[in-house]
């Protein structure tokens, strides 16, 4: 709303759509928004004499009102920028530790690789040998390791007794690999395999093998290990046996084991000379029976009764229990090979 002051101090309001001009101390012009054209002007010489001046007041309230939103504005912008600066200053944190973890983490394991060079230069030997006659292509590397929070929930079976430590799964059990947590019986370290290349056409699912070195406590004969869980409704399981060294002429032992029912189907070639043949199972072991063909001498098929497992102990699987049996009724196992469950398998011996 504009104001106009005269010499008594009486104040003339106009709506607030009133605009009001002056020009140059010679004319004053009152007009409004809507129309351009002046109301009226007032020259000054024709100013009445009681009237000494005219002028535009702004009221004081907008002003003050207009000072209140600035600060609200600085106040604002103030806050915001602070939280800003609080986050960015929280974030950097925490990435540098986690980063300082990580760097600590892997200082860690450098320095275990180095303290177990040693123990595994023998075994890494072994597999060496046996994989340049065609058994296997990939392991799992020696330096795996199961990450964690505060506690080990996939193996927290009571068997593995394992443990969170510096975010990684610490297994205590003695039959259990510290860092991976899978079963190591009298020799036998289980590793889990991506595949076991052409010798079991499955890339899909993990599988578990070991294997130790040749001619050390079987000097006739050797066992190879073919174990796995089983599917409802795929009973039949094809195994195919190969000798990837003709010149050997050691007898083969083969091991079968199995949770669900299972029909093994056996094929052979006629260099594998296999004369034992043991059938592993608890629950379904007088339904589990194995086909022969191909294999010309006379086999004796025996029928063991253990708990069961295929190399990864979480689900309701026992290689422990397995290797024990056989290393107790049996003999050295010289091969295992498993998988949770396989159509076929194409062993090389």
């Amino acid at each position: 709303m504009a104001t106009m002051l005269v010499n008594a101090g009486q104040r003339i309001d106009k709506d607030e759509k009133t605009v009001m001009k002056y020009k140059k101390n010679l004319s004053f012009n009152i007009q409004t928004r809507d129309d351009l054209e002046p109301l009226f002007t007032l020259d000054k010489e024709s100013f009445p004499m009681h009237i000494k001046y005219i002028s535009i007041h702004v009221p004081h309230h907008i002003v003050i009102e207009r000072n209140k939103q600035r600060r609200n504005v600085l106040c604002v912008c103030g806050f915001i920028m602070t939280m800003i600066i609080a986050i960015s200053i929280t974030v950097s944190v925490v990435i540098q530790k986690t980063n300082n973890h990580h760097s600590q983490l892997v200082t860690d394991i450098s320095s275990e690789r180095n303290n177990n060079t040693g123990q595994i230069s023998n075994i890494t030997s072994y597999r060496r040998r046996y994989i340049s006659k065609g058994a296997v292509n990939s392991f799992q590397s020696l330096n795996d390791f199961i990450p964690c929070q505060t506690s080990c929930r996939r193996y927290s079976a009571f068997r593995f007794e394992s443990t969170c430590e510096k975010g990684r799964c610490k297994c205590k059990n003695q039959f259990y690999d510290t860092n991976t947590c899978l079963p190591v019986v009298n020799g036998c370290a289980i590793r889990r395999t991506k595949r076991l290349t052409k010798h079991i056409p499955n890339e899909k699912q993990s599988t578990f093998s070991c294997y130790k070195e040749r001619d050390i406590d079987n000097k006739d004969s050797e066992i190879h290990v073919v174990s796995m869980y089983g599917q409802t409704g795929q009973e039949k399981s094809f195994l195919q046996l190969n000798l990837a060294n003709k010149s050997r002429r050691k007898d083969v032992i083969l091991v079968l084991a199995n949770f669900l029912k299972t029909e093994w189907i056996l094929h052979a070639s006629d260099f594998v000379k296999t004369n034992k043949i043991y059938i592993i199972s608890n629950k379904y072991l007088e339904e589990s029976n194995i086909n022969m063909k191909q294999l010309t001498s006379s086999i004796t098929v025996t029928k063991l009764y253990s708990r069961v497992g295929y190399g990864d102990d979480r689900y309701n699987s026992y290689t422990v229990d397995l290797l024990q049996t056989i290393n107790s009724n049996i003999g050295q196992i010289t091969s295992f090979q498993g998988a949770k469950y396989l159509p076929k398998w194409k062993i090389n011996l």
